[in-house]
């Protein structure tokens, strides 16, 4: 089995990642009061994203500024802060949903807006991808994994240096999955391939060890 992190392409120049913002304005997502998923998003005992939150993305419009807009597949990235998610189109989505059924929550997002064109953002409909699944399995003897103490006392872990590796006998039949101790997310051959058939322009998969532990 081969299994790879999922991460940004930054080979892929029309990259996106949006804001969410009251008035489809990129500013407006910055005001003191604005709504903030990084900080106002409630997960409920099953990690899902509860009504109230949903609520409030149908009220918000999610914004991108780039330069130059094209159809896009995704909006964000798969990120180690699991309230950072990204949006995904419908092709994507199917597939997620066909190779780990269940493995996700999809939220479809209501508004989008491209603000320097002043138009819709070309490639949707979009859904947010709340990831549900976590494990651990990397091999922290073949990597380097720091443990942080943050200022209120509690903790994180953090993997130092580039090598990524994953313990054979902690895999298990899910084909994605969000490290528990780090929130890295990772995937088998069988879920990079169905992405990548679909279309997932602006995701990069880097190859992961996987020991005999």
């Amino acid at each position: 089995m081969q299994v790879s992190e999922i991460d940004r392409d930054f080979e892929f120049s029309h990259y996106a990642k949006g804001v969410w913002s009251s008035d489809h304005t990129h500013k407006s997502a910055f005001e003191l009061d604005a709504w903030n998923p990084v900080f106002n998003l409630v997960f409920d005992a099953d990690g899902r994203v509860d009504a109230s939150t949903v609520r409030q993305y149908s009220k918000h419009w999610l914004v991108i500024t780039v330069k130059e807009l094209v159809p896009l597949d995704v909006i964000g990235v798969l990120s180690q802060n699991p309230r950072l998610m990204p949006a995904v189109n419908v092709r994507l989505k199917d597939a997620f949903q066909r190779v780990a059924p269940g493995a996700a929550q999809f939220i479809e997002v209501d508004q989008t807006w491209a603000e320097y064109q002043d138009c819709p953002v070309p490639g949707g409909p979009f859904y947010l991808t709340n990831l549900l699944v976590s494990q651990d399995s990397w091999d922290p003897d073949a990597m380097e994994i720091n443990k942080m103490k943050r200022r209120d006392g509690s903790s994180m872990e953090l993997v130092e240096g580039a090598k990524r590796a994953v313990r054979q006998s902690a895999l298990t039949s899910n084909p994605i999955w969000r490290e528990s101790r780090t929130g890295h997310v990772l995937c088998t051959d069988v879920m990079k391939e169905a992405l990548q058939a679909a279309g997932c322009r602006g995701w990069c998969f880097r190859p992961v060890t996987v020991t005999e532990r």
